[in-house]
């Protein structure tokens, strides 16, 4: 541990001041969380998180200004939603998560454009959704890049309660699917897919014979599950 402490103050250990840096965030985060605690209903998320859409959209305030304010809203909704059961296409499943201080970490980390790593069980598909409703201010759609179709139909579904519950609309694209529902889908607010299909399609689109026949429309903001095992592939 001492060795490790010196050997970070000798190389100006990075991954030590990004970490230090998102850490800084946590305290205002937890008071914005504290704050929208409060609220009662899903309207008043709704019209908390349109208000945060104004400031960036027409007032010009920065993402990550508005990180703070944003992540406290998403785990105060996180918490208002506990106990609250969905169907899905798979079953019913109860939501029982709100992220934790490093999940919070995570989520500003992933928002920098930063590789966050975290071990399977520490909850990085509930962290995606952090910086996916921060970007998602922009009014641009929101892409989730994952490993297989599976996960990707799962995810889209489980985490679809959270983004509903701020009327965000949330898509699955996969293999096989028809030239209209892709479209759909593209025009949703978060989108999630595979690395695989993303790529085709993007290459497809760019072949196409007639805008019309496009599907990618809005190339803005992506976040990429098993980074590592996508960028091997």
């Amino acid at each position: 541990m001492v060795f490790h402490k010196i050997a970070s103050i000798i190389s100006g250990d990075s991954n030590a001041k990004t970490l230090k840096s998102a850490q800084k965030l946590i305290p205002s985060i937890n008071q914005f969380f504290d704050k929208y605690s409060q609220l009662k209903d899903k309207h008043g998320f709704v019209e908390a998180y349109e208000s945060l859409k104004t400031r960036h959209q027409v007032e010009g305030q920065s993402l990550d200004a508005l990180l703070p304010e944003t992540f406290g809203l998403v785990k105060a909704a996180c918490k208002f939603l506990s106990g609250t059961k969905f169907e899905l296409s798979h079953g019913e499943v109860e939501w029982n998560m709100v992220p934790y201080d490093v999940q919070l970490v995570g989520g500003i980390v992933l928002h920098s454009g930063s590789i966050a790593e975290m071990k399977t069980g520490e909850g990085k598909t509930l962290v995606c959704t952090l910086p996916v409703i921060l970007n998602a201010l922009a009014g641009r759609p929101v892409y989730v890049v994952t490993v297989n179709e599976y996960l990707a139909k799962r995810d889209s579904e489980w985490m679809g309660c959270l983004y509903s519950f701020f009327d965000l609309d949330c898509a699955n694209i996969f293999s096989g699917q028809e030239v209209e529902a892709k479209k759909q889908a593209y025009n949703s607010d978060v989108v999630y897919g595979t690395n695989n299909e993303f790529g085709f399609d993007y290459l497809r689109d760019n072949m196409a014979g007639a805008y019309e026949n496009v599907v990618q429309k809005d190339l803005y903001y992506c976040i990429v599950d098993e980074v590592d095992s996508i960028l091997i592939d």
